[in-house]
């Protein structure tokens, strides 16, 4: 310690030891924990001795029994009633929060089974669009089966058309070759 620390100690101390009461610079607001500290008190003992106890021999040749019947530690009714009355409020406490819980979880099985219901109603939904495609699908088919036959008509419709045309063709050409030949016969 330097010399501007150093400080006479009170009349009664023991030189060299600093009490916190002692010390001069420090803060005068005291910590937050060691107020609470300071300010708890002791309690009423929960157990109160029977006057009888007051030497060895009583304590150990003492009988168990009721208290009616023998003394012996006794409950404080003050301190009883006070436990109770915690233990009550803690049970209701606890209550509040299970009903809480339970209606939290009520709330959220009540979402879920709604969701539930939507996806069911999407999936029987998607099914009677499938059911439709399936359908329409099956009626293509056939559809289609239908134009290939349609088609295979229309190709041996066309091939008798060519066929006809080509006989008419034929026909013309010949038919011409008559008439010229019987115009050049004439001519001749």
């Amino acid at each position: 310690m330097g010399a501007a620390d150093s400080k006479e100690a009170p009349a009664g101390a023991v030189p060299g030891v600093v009490t916190v009461a002692s010390r001069q610079g420090a803060a005068t607001t005291l910590d937050p924990n060691l107020a609470k500290l300071l300010s708890l008190k002791a309690g009423v003992p929960l157990l109160s001795k029977a006057p009888s106890d007051n030497n060895l021999k009583d304590v150990l040749l003492r009988r168990t029994g009721t208290p009616s019947t023998s003394p012996g530690t006794l409950l404080d009714t003050s301190t009883t009633l006070q436990l109770f009355s915690k233990y009550e409020a803690w049970a209701n406490g606890a209550a509040a929060h299970i009903a809480s819980n339970q209606e939290d979880i009520h709330n959220s099985i009540d979402v879920v089974e709604e969701l539930a219901l939507k996806l069911l109603q999407r999936l029987h939904h998607a099914a009677q669009v499938m059911k439709q495609s399936a359908e329409h699908l099956h009626q293509a088919r056939s559809l289609k089966d239908d134009v290939d036959e349609v088609k295979q008509q229309m190709s041996a419709v066309l091939a008798s058309y060519e066929a006809l045309c080509g006989r008419l063709e034929g026909i013309q050409e010949e038919r011409e070759r008559e008439t010229r030949a019987a115009s050049d016969g004439q001519v001749t």
